[in-house]
């Protein structure tokens, strides 16, 4: 097995040096480097958001882990501090991996991948298969496809897209696992003797559909050949005699394949990350020592105030316990729904401290008025009512005045069950009925 990472593995999107939340970022940024160590990495590439960290400090995890970091696109003060490329034997074949990185280098120049590309792919030609590893934004990974580079199969690790299926990028195949380490991608690789093309295990159905949508414009275009003057008959014969040609070139490459002989093959599964998946021990102990550091980056904390959910006058919000009085019956429905208890979650992993987490366990979290520090979170704490109809502290005062939303739509669950912290099970109009309750009574 060749395990690899196209980049944007260390730092999460949207967090940046100077926020409150750096300090948190820089520590897990270690731990995962140390993880991916520990992990068995074969190749990996610096991705643009992991450069918020710096050159230098990019460089001392890859030192301080050995860490097989590839760019052959990077140069830095007439160096490139890191390979082009690398070969991996495994199982009697080789696999020949190119890296590359993206964004902005303080100091350093980034050469668009496309350009850079031939001559590292020259120095792994005699692989059995190459694969390129690809934090690329869309538009350059466009670039890519349109360069007509021989490669067989790329990891796309830019566009934040977990692909159920391999996608066509220029002669190459396209797989990606999305953001946050959610999913593993597995690729298994069935090689034919003498054959440098490497199809997706499904290309017979594949072929089947293209085959198919070909035949339909043939017919067209006979049609279209009936009518109409020499020059136009002329043009659409081509045009079907073109069609023809990809129908018999497609069903003879089907014949081949069926034969065992045309390409070699590969597989594609990606596998989901959940919570009952068993854990890597020695990665399971690096995280717990991981949390400690998380806690200790937050720095000194005042003591939590957890009698009340009233918050400090003038705040937009008003806190649930203010909701009671008039919603009695809605208040204790939302008691005996997971949202009350968000923040207890966060207590039982340990991760009460973690700016990542807290966002959305709480009310309120970086909005004007709400809390931006979980030492601030005391009446905050939990998914409370305004988390879903906006802060109510004007309602309170005057019942006239209506909350932002009394009919929540489903942006308002979106922004954290965002299909990726959720690990993708959420579902709106499944989940909706499990929160819901009756408006109160206006009489």
């Amino acid at each position: 097995m060749v395990v690899v990472d196209a980049g944007n593995a260390l730092i999460l999107r949207g967090v940046q040096p100077g926020r409150p939340e750096w300090p948190q970022a820089v520590v897990k940024a270690e731990i995962i480097a140390e993880a991916l160590a520990l992990g068995g990495i074969d190749a990996m590439v610096p991705g643009p958001r992991d450069w918020a960290l710096g050159l230098e400090k990019v460089l001392a995890l890859q030192q301080a882990h050995d860490l097989p970091y590839l760019a052959a696109n990077l140069e830095c003060e007439g160096r490139r501090p890191f390979p082009a490329s690398k070969v991996v034997e495994r199982g009697g074949h080789t696999v020949g991996i190119v890296g590359f990185t993206a964004g902005e280098v303080p100091g350093c120049t980034v050469e668009p991948a496309s350009e850079a590309a031939p001559q590292a792919l020259a120095a792994v030609s005699q692989a059995d298969v190459t694969v390129a590893l690809l934090p690329l934004p869309t538009r350059a990974l466009y670039d890519w496809g349109q360069a007509d580079l021989e490669v067989d199969l790329v990891v796309d690790g830019g566009t934040g897209h977990a692909l159920i299926t391999p996608e066509e990028l220029g002669r190459a195949w396209k797989i990606g696992v999305g953001a946050r380490g959610h999913i593993l991608g597995i690729a298994p690789l069935h090689f034919t003797p003498g054959s440098d093309q490497w199809v997706p295990d499904d290309i017979s159905d594949r072929l089947d559909r293209q085959i198919a949508r070909w035949e339909k414009r043939h017919s067209l275009a006979l049609e279209m050949a009936e009518d109409g003057s020499a020059a136009r008959k002329e043009r659409w014969k081509e045009q079907a005699a073109w069609y023809r040609e990809k129908i018999d070139g497609g069903r003879a490459l089907k014949e081949e394949l069926a034969e065992g002989t045309a390409a070699n093959r590969f597989g594609y599964e990606p596998i989901r990350i959940e919570p009952s998946t068993a854990d890597h021990a020695a990665t399971a102990a690096l995280l717990e020592v991981g949390k400690v550091r998380i806690a200790e980056a937050e720095g000194p904390m005042k003591p939590l105030d957890l009698s009340t959910r009233r918050v400090s006058v003038g705040s937009p919000f008003a806190g649930s316990d203010a909701c009671v009085s008039c919603h009695a019956e809605q208040h204790a429905q939302w008691l005996e729904t997971p949202h009350s208890s968000a923040w207890a979650t966060l207590g039982e992993s340990k991760r009460s401290l973690d700016r990542q987490c807290v966002e959305c366990h709480v009310t309120g979290w970086g909005a004007p008025g709400g809390p931006d520090s979980p030492a601030d979170i005391g009446p905050y704490r939990d998914v409370q009512c305004e988390a879903c109809h906006g802060p109510s502290a004007q309602h309170v005062l005057d019942p006239e005045v209506t909350t932002p939303s009394s009919d929540p739509a489903e942006g308002s669950c979106t922004k954290c069950h965002d299909g990726v912290q959720d690990l993708g099970r959420f579902d709106f109009q499944a989940y909706r009925p499990r929160v819901i309750h009756e408006p109160a009574d206006p009489g």
